[in-house]
């Protein structure tokens, strides 16, 4: 995870000016300081508890959820990475003195806004000896360890003596990767970036993934397909040469000459190490294969499909568009692991419905 974090003191401090809170961050973290603090340089050791060293989240979004002890090992990478600090990753049943120890537990804390369990809650108790992080989950402790990183960051290094409980106030927190150019105002939670109408190389988007979890956010809304807008003015021939592009690459033969840009898509291998690497870090990639609207790439593989005034709007009546777009998810489903994803059906407008 690579981080200016200097850069970010002043942004968090700004930030966090007004808001109710003892610790200062993105989110800020219910705490109570009790004097004193422990410095990152004199951390000895990473502690995972063994009885929990294999649990994973399963309540979570992601059908491959990281254990215990790998969300510790990346921990103690982005500490080296970002403080110069290389602490040692073992399992054992306490805290060693000047180490942070991570287990999990059962706190009737551990709830959100509503009052619900969430295995995305954790709690930090922080002395000059050491830093013990208790999480509902893996997933709550590696929120645990965000906060760790943000004080060091805040603090040269010190993180304040204390101890806290924090959840997340929304399950669902994220950015979604989609054609738009810049910030949308669809949603106050969400940020859009052109992937459809610009490709993305997988590292960039793993990169993003990293900032997410920095911030505690968990889900990346990955939009796959889309098409440059479809005046309604264009001809045929136009609509035919409009950029649209489908971003996943596959040597299936149903879906072959669907994608015909190979150097500006993600191969299975790619997709995987996306899904994986964003995972890593709690957070899951949910894909979204657009149809019927926003569909041109695919009227521009089988022109048939589309609507004869709107080619970027599939002919939902004729008899072979729905079973090409079942074909579609056919290829590419057993790619996505999440448990759950997008279809789209946006902006398919009532004059299509009866064209």
């Amino acid at each position: 995870m690579k981080m200016e974090l200097k850069a970010l003191v002043g942004f968090l401090l700004w930030s966090a000016a007004t808001a109710v809170a003892d610790l200062t961050g993105i989110p800020t973290v219910p705490f109570k300081e009790t004097g004193g603090h422990i410095d990152i340089s004199s951390l000895r050791s990473i502690t995972v508890d063994a009885k929990h060293c294999e649990a994973r989240d399963h309540d979570g979004t992601t059908l491959i959820p990281p254990t215990l002890q790998e969300f510790a090992q990346t921990f103690s990478d982005d500490l080296k990475e970002n403080t110069g600090k290389h602490v040692k990753v073992n399992t054992g049943d306490g805290c060693d003195k000047h180490g942070i120890f991570i287990t999990l537990g059962n706190s009737s804390e551990f709830v959100d806004v509503a009052g619900r369990w969430t295995s995305e809650a954790y709690s930090l108790d922080v002395t000059d000896d050491g830093i013990t992080i208790i999480g509902a989950s893996p997933l709550g402790a590696w929120w645990g360890t965000r906060s760790v990183l943000q004080q060091a960051a805040l603090n040269d290094g010190k993180i304040p003596a204390g101890s806290g409980t924090d959840a997340p106030g929304w399950g669902t927190r994220g950015i979604m990767v989609r054609a738009s150019c810049s910030q949308s105002s669809d949603s106050a939670n969400d940020s859009q970036l052109d992937c459809g109408r610009h490709y993305y190389p997988a590292e960039f988007i793993v990169e993003l993934c990293s900032w997410q979890s920095y911030w505690k956010q968990n889900i990346f809304h990955f939009h796959l397909s889309d098409n440059l807008y479809n005046n309604p003015n264009y001809t045929y021939e136009q609509q035919m040469d409009l950029y649209a592009r489908f971003r996943l690459w596959s040597d299936d033969p149903r879906v072959a000459g669907l994608n015909k840009h190979r150097n500006e898509s993600y191969t299975r291998e790619d997709f995987d190490y996306i899904q994986s690497a964003c995972a890593a870090r709690g957070v899951t990639v949910i894909p979204e294969i657009e149809s019927p609207g926003h569909a041109l790439v695919i009227s521009q593989w089988k022109p048939e499909l589309g609507l004869s005034d709107a080619l970027d709007l599939l002919n939902i009546s004729y008899p072979d568009t729905i079973p090409t777009v079942e074909k579609i998810w056919d290829v590419f489903l057993p790619w996505f692991q999440s448990k759950v994803v997008e279809i789209g059906a946006d902006e398919y407008s009532d004059s299509s419905l009866s064209a």
